[in-house]
């Protein structure tokens, strides 16, 4: 929602139905009754999901950047976080993951040894942060690009 406030040409907010549908949106219109965003559009994306996957690749013909935000927050669903993220950087040619958690779990550390097998990954310079995570090394922040 931040990159829509920031004129973003077109922002996708996802997630599970029930959580879309029930707080995200609900979320969204309690607290911008003043913002008419009209670059925001909200999907459903259940992690390799085939039918969502290919809603929003029938939907939109170019997507330039996926932000995940704190999704490695328990480990079972991480294989299906994988194949989406190569679904759609296949599917989109020259998009940029923006990865961004906070350090708590072992088994993070594996998930990223993971990704590193399919992404080339480079850590965003700390000083492009907010002045609230320049200094906190608990957060880890990346772009991801597909090899």
């Amino acid at each position: 929602m931040c990159s829509a406030l920031l004129n973003a040409k077109l922002v996708i907010s996802t997630d599970l139905e029930d959580i879309l549908n029930n707080n995200t949106k609900i979320n969204y219109l309690n607290n911008n009754k003043n913002l008419n965003l009209k670059n925001l559009n909200f999907e459903t994306l259940e992690w390799d999901n085939i039918n969502n996957i290919n809603n929003i690749f029938n939907k939109y013909k170019q997507i330039d950047y996926i932000f995940i935000c704190e999704c490695l927050y328990i480990e079972a669903p991480f294989n299906k976080l994988l194949k989406t993220m190569i679904k759609f950087c296949k599917n989109y040619k020259n998009i940029t993951i923006l990865f961004a958690y906070k350090k708590r779990y072992k088994f993070q550390d594996e998930c990223m040894e993971k990704i590193k097998e399919y992404f080339e990954i480079k850590e965003v310079d700390r000083n492009e942060l907010h002045k609230d995570f320049i200094n906190n090394l608990n957060y880890v922040f990346l772009y991801i690009i597909l090899k």
